[in-house]
């Protein structure tokens, strides 16, 4: 795909190593004006984590995309604009999609965990003791 949107002259926004960024964060983002795409690229069989489901739907719920340069002396204005916003969601009576995606993940990552154990029990690779 990105050989394509290189031919093309359109720009986008790839990271090649998500080592750093926060989990789940979306693969690739491509503005196409008046639309802004915002991929997760999955193979056939993939599956998208929870951390990622976390992401698109946080993002799907956005009504507007605000593009500017801040500079310092606009962090506190924008931050309290940002707490007040989402104080007025909750207060309204709103979902608040973290925290109910929040205990997805969790319970997603319990089970995961469970069933790694099991299937390592069930091969023997789960060791017991020091040094082992």
């Amino acid at each position: 795909m990105e050989h394509v949107l290189r031919e093309c002259h359109q720009p986008y926004y790839h990271d090649n190593t998500s080592l750093w960024n926060n989990a789940g964060f979306p693969d690739l983002w491509i503005p196409d004006p008046p639309t802004l795409w915002i991929l997760e690229n999955k193979s056939m069989k993939g599956r998208v984590s929870a951390e990622q489901a976390l992401w698109l739907e946080v993002l799907r719920q956005c009504e507007r995309i605000e593009v500017k340069v801040m500079r310092p002396d606009e962090y506190d204005e924008w931050s309290r604009r940002t707490w007040d916003g989402w104080q007025r969601r909750l207060n309204a009576g709103g979902q608040d999609p973290v925290t109910q995606l929040d205990a997805t993940i969790r319970a997603e990552r319990a089970k995961r965990t469970s069933q790694t154990k099991a299937r390592r029990r069930g091969q023997g690779q789960l060791w017991r003791g020091k040094g082992r």
